[in-house]
């Protein structure tokens, strides 16, 4: 009845080619933070965004007296595209870059030592493609949020007056 759930595997991956890519995915997965920090322009994005919330909510505002909002969404419409191509630069490098090691370089160095294996998981059995899937995406959003986060505490830091009076 529950046989969905778990797989039996005849064969699995050798544990050392498990680590090793779980490690590949992860060094890919750095490799993108770096490319995607370099190519978005955070500080730049933060301002930009910031712009464009302050602008929402004035459009919102004039929207709800019942007033011409035409030339705040023509100001809007032009930071919203800058704002999108900031976010979206680094994925011209990124996902091609991810094709390459997804179907290129993975059962290259792989597919011979991994062919037919899977990793058994509570849920379901990965081979090493999907090994590689699930550690750069669980990798990726950790890293993510870890950068959110500093981003937004390096933020409040610049944005608060510094107490000390030296001169």
């Amino acid at each position: 009845m529950y046989g969905f759930i778990f797989t039996i595997v005849p064969f699995a991956i050798p544990s050392n080619v498990a680590i090793a890519i779980v490690l590949f995915g992860l060094a890919y997965a750095m490799l993108s933070l770096v490319i995607q920090r370099r190519l978005s322009n955070p500080a730049k994005t933060r301002e930009l965004q910031a712009r464009i919330q302050a602008l929402t909510s004035e459009l919102n505002q004039m929207a709800k007296r019942n007033e011409d909002i035409t030339e705040k969404q023509r100001e809007l419409m032009p930071l919203m595209g800058e704002s999108m191509r900031l976010q979206m630069k680094s994925m011209l490098v990124i996902l091609p870059m991810f094709y390459a090691v997804y179907y290129g370089a993975l059962p290259y160095i792989f597919g011979p030592l991994a062919f037919g294996g899977a990793v058994n998981l509570v849920v379901t059995s990965l081979n090493y493609t999907g090994l590689f899937f699930v550690t750069v995406l669980l990798s990726s959003l950790t890293m993510s949020f870890s950068m959110l986060a500093y981003d937004k505490r390096k933020a409040k830091v610049v944005a608060t007056p510094s107490t000390s009076g030296g001169q």
